[in-house]
């Protein structure tokens, strides 16, 4: 690409710029940490000289910033700046929303909890049975708020959790409604084990074998553990009915569902944001009429 062709698009996009390997930007006299005189700059910089690309972000002021460097060749660079202020507030709002609305079920949860145990220790009730379902339920709600915090909380502290119990688990809460449809479910898990947060994966689990459940009205489910090369794969398959082609590019999006859904359109987004919490990668195949397949890839590390 010639020089005067960079400058072109260089003038036209102030979102733009293209660098040389000392960091001079084309045409002008001035390198990049001139334009923006922040240490992550200088570190992202020679980060993408070395590895190829880097990703960074600054604070100017009110706006935030966010920098993505990638090397096209050995002598040049291209450096695109991206507005993520709106982002990060929304992120902020929904962290407070979470925190509010998990402070206001701690109080309900632990009077049902308290009374309930209550009941089992020196109460004459003859449902034993029942008022320990309800403790476990309790349990059940208090991880899942536990789980909503951590999602958007910036500190991530990830403990080893063998997966296998979790995906079993998960697989015996739908036994019912799988044995209801006369679906085939065939499971291959393999023992292995991740750093993540127990709850959040086993919330991933649910949310796309409840989206395989809800699409599919005969033929087979299956549900795959393995690790392949360097990584765990997790896939959910199913025979369904498929996403129609205009919906595979936003699917991951809020709201976004099938015209024959009657859920909320928010399930494969919170499958999103679990996999983005953690650094996982995700990828969909489809055909309409045929099926869904859907794959988690975690990092064995």
């Amino acid at each position: 690409m010639s020089r005067e062709i960079l400058l072109r698009i260089q003038n036209l996009r102030d979102d733009i710029l293209f660098v040389d390997r000392k960091g001079y930007v084309v045409g002008k006299s001035k390198r990049l940490w001139d334009y923006y005189p922040y240490g992550e700059t200088v570190k992202g910089f020679e980060e993408a000289v070395e590895t190829g690309r880097s990703f960074f972000e600054v604070e100017e002021g009110e706006r935030i910033y966010r920098f993505e460097v990638t090397k096209l060749n050995e002598e040049l660079l291209i450096v695109v700046k991206k507005d993520v202020s709106c982002e990060r507030r929304l992120k902020k709002v929904k962290k407070e929303i979470v925190s509010i609305i998990s402070h206001e079920l701690k109080t309900p949860l632990t009077v049902i909890r308290g009374n309930v145990e209550y009941l089992l220790n020196y109460g004459e009730c003859g449902e034993k049975e029942l008022l320990e379902e309800v403790i476990r339920k309790v349990e059940k709600i208090e991880e899942i708020v536990a789980g909503a915090q951590k999602l958007f909380s910036s500190a991530k502290e990830f403990s080893e959790v063998k997966l296998k119990p979790v995906v079993e688990s998960v697989l015996e809460t739908f036994k019912e409604k799988i044995e209801e449809k006369s679906l085939n479910l065939k499971v291959y898990l393999e023992d292995v084990s991740a750093f993540c947060e127990r709850i959040l994966f086993e919330q991933l689990v649910k949310n796309l074998v409840d989206n395989a459940l809800k699409f599919t009205e005969k033929g087979e489910i299956e549900v795959r553990l393995e690790k392949r090369e360097g990584e765990i794969v997790l896939t959910v398959r199913d025979t369904g009915v498929g996403i129609p082609r205009e919906l595979l590019p936003v699917v991951f999006e809020k709201y976004v569902k099938s015209p024959i859904s009657s859920g909320h359109g928010i399930g494969l987004s919170v499958v999103r944001e679990i996999v983005r919490f953690h650094g996982w990668k995700i990828e969909i195949e489809t055909e309409e009429g045929k099926g869904t397949t859907v794959r988690v890839e975690i990092p064995v590390s």
